[in-house]
């Protein structure tokens, strides 16, 4: 059967549609529309953010290459429930580079926000193999909504996410100062999931870093003064994370998950990419910061 919807039936459906003028309804070619705002926002990314942009790409990169490595190790239950929470992370960090290079900034905040769920997520998968079982349980009577609100959601995950990070090598004061961010960084990305004040102005006008101190109006697209710090928030997510992981890697006795990779290319892809991260940032996170602040000032 033949779904396809041709261009004769549509143009039949337009010219049979009410008319308020005599002339023909336009119609919008929407894949032109988008590559013109592509086009443009890729000049303006190169020339305004472009290490924001780049420190985006290298927590992309990570995750190809970290999901890759999963392949080159046998699957059980528990090693599939990482591989496939790896690759959910993979599919998120793409969407939302995406995002960020339409300049599509709410819904680029609201991905985000599930990104930071999925991360504590993957550290608790990590150092509780019985967790991740009990996660992917594929028994009839198993209670998916019931095991979230009791282990993962109204912020159970935290003392979990905890024993990550300390597992890790983090001290406690840290591992401490890290959940309150995320507690903090959830409130407000929570704004951009459900509709709220700042997520519906945004609907309408743009606060722009291109041209600071102005608003953006009719733009299907375009780079705010906030983007540049969500590239940067989910650069510093997955330092953290990539840290912790090889931290946890190298250790004698690696969780399960993290055991038994192959010495070859892959790992070291995974190793490189996890190690320009952490570099890039140690040099230019914190003129990032300033950076963006002093824009925020302007508008």
């Amino acid at each position: 059967m033949d779904l396809r919807i041709g261009m004769e039936e549509v143009n039949k459906l337009v010219n049979a549609s009410p008319r308020l003028v005599s002339s023909r309804p336009r119609r919008l070619n929407i894949e032109k529309r988008i590559q013109k705002v592509r086009i443009q926002l890729r000049s303006e990314i190169n020339q305004t953010m472009q290490p924001w942009a780049f420190l985006l790409d290298e927590c992309v990169r990570f995750y190809i290459y970290f999901s890759e490595l999963q392949w080159t190790v046998k699957f059980d239950k528990a090693r599939s429930t990482f591989a496939m929470e790896i690759g959910r992370l993979r599919s998120l960090s793409i969407s939302i580079r995406e995002l960020v290079h339409l300049g599509q900034e709410s819904a680029a905040y609201a991905l985000a926000r599930v990104f930071l769920d999925d991360l504590e997520l993957t550290g608790v998968i990590i150092i509780d193999p019985d967790f991740a079982l009990k996660y992917m349980n594929e028994d009839e009577d198993h209670d998916v909504e019931k095991f979230w609100k009791q282990n993962i959601g109204y912020g159970r995950i935290y003392p979990k996410y905890n024993a990550f990070l300390t597992a890790s090598g983090w001290s406690n004061s840290n591992s401490t100062s890290e959940i309150k961010l995320h507690k903090e960084l959830k409130n407000i990305l929570s704004g951009h999931v459900h509709p709220s004040p700042a997520s519906t102005f945004r609907g309408l006008a743009y606060p722009s870093w291109v041209y600071p101190g102005k608003f953006a109006i009719k733009s299907l697209g375009h780079l705010t003064i906030h983007i540049h710090q969500l590239c940067l928030m989910i650069a510093q997510q997955t330092q953290n994370v990539s840290a912790c992981i090889i931290n946890l890697m190298i250790k004698e006795k690696p969780p399960f998950v993290l055991s038994n990779y192959r010495r070859g290319s892959v790992l070291q892809n995974v190793l490189a990419s996890a190690f320009v991260l952490q570099s890039l940032l140690s040099s230019y996170e914190d003129d990032l910061q300033a950076e963006y602040e002093r824009i925020c000032e302007i508008n």
